[in-house]
């Protein structure tokens, strides 16, 4: 069965009277232990990989002669046995070209799938705000206007006395508080929105009719969110504390502008109000030559200025401890 040779199993069987199934077991057993039996009618494009790694192997000692020798038994060409050993040698190679292919691959395949992952979200997000913006015209088809008119402030309360409860929407301006309180009197509910919050649904520029429509729309948004209506009270309240933030803001003005004009002259001091009594000290002496009189004159001015704001403050603070002293939530 061995080339040159080399003969079909079924042949041999019928010439020696032995079963077909027995040579095919008797060449598996030859071929486990590295012999090279190919099937007969089969030639070198026929063999298996391990009749050729076989070949590799039983050739790979061989001088040239040798292997014309051994090809010649074996109707092989030097050639054929040659790519083979290439092949054999590359076959590493291969294993490594194929696992970076399937690396390659298998990247491209997850940045397909994150490709399509955000793509999904895209739309998911995008059918979200359509199904929003469907239950904000939902909503809006009920809103329609009944009613334009211009009121003057003299109109606002005469004209809600004669209408129907409705829902009021007042911006929270210098006299959102007041109205809101004197229509709210009036039996109508009254809502305060913040102007910043008002503002995204101006559709044109800054005229009154447009505010109006504004917040009429704003003030039946179900996330608004609205400014409580202060009473007289605690408008009073603030008052307080803001008319001594303005009179505090003007004192610093004043001490400044004292210690920037006399720092012209060369004349300086320490910082905090310690350093702006020994400046007024220098001008009210009569023996200071630094300050000419024109200069002197007119910072007398300021230092009177800054003498009556410091006492308006002081009365405004006692003011203040007293209110809270009788106001339960302080």
């Amino acid at each position: 069965m061995e080339p040159p040779n080399a003969v079909p199993s079924r042949q041999v069987a019928k010439e020696a009277g032995i079963a077909e199934a027995t040579l095919h077991s008797w060449r598996r057993d030859a071929r486990s232990k590295g012999r090279l039996l190919s099937d007969a009618d089969a030639g070198p494009q026929g063999w298996t990989s391990r009749d050729k790694f076989a070949v590799v192997l039983e050739t790979a000692a061989l001088n040239e002669a040798d292997l014309a020798a051994y090809c010649r038994q074996r109707s092989l060409f030097p050639e054929k046995i040659q790519a083979w050993r290439a092949a054999c040698e590359q076959a590493n190679d291969w294993e490594r070209a194929s696992s970076q292919r399937l690396g390659q691959a298998t990247k491209e395949e997850k940045k397909r799938i994150n490709a399509i992952e955000r793509h999904l979200a895209r739309k998911e997000k995008a059918l979200a705000e359509a199904e929003a913006l469907l239950v904000l015209r939902k909503n809006a088809v009920a809103i329609r206007v009944v009613l334009r008119r211009k009121l003057s402030r003299g109109d606002v309360l005469p004209f809600f006395m004669s209408q129907p409860e409705v829902l009021m929407g007042i911006e929270a301006c210098g006299t959102g508080h007041y109205y809101a309180r004197e229509v709210a009197a009036l039996g109508h509910e009254v809502k305060l929105l913040p102007p910043t919050y008002v503002k995204p649904y101006v559709k044109h520029g800054k005229i009154d009719a447009a505010d109006a429509e504004a917040i009429c729309e704003a003030v039946t948004r179900p996330n608004m969110h609205f400014v409580l209506i202060k009473t007289p009270e605690q408008q009073a309240a603030l008052m307080m504390h803001r008319s001594r933030e303005l009179l505090v803001g003007q004192r610093t003005a004043l001490v400044n502008a004292l210690r920037g004009h006399l720092a012209e002259l060369g004349i300086v001091a320490a910082k905090g109000m310690g350093g702006v009594v020994d400046l007024t000290a220098e001008l009210i002496d009569a023996d200071e030559t630094r300050t000419p009189p024109l200069a002197k004159s007119s910072l007398n001015y300021l230092t009177a200025h800054l003498k009556a704001v410091e006492v308006q403050i002081d009365k405004l603070e006692a003011l203040i401890l007293e209110w809270q002293k009788g106001n339960e939530v302080y």
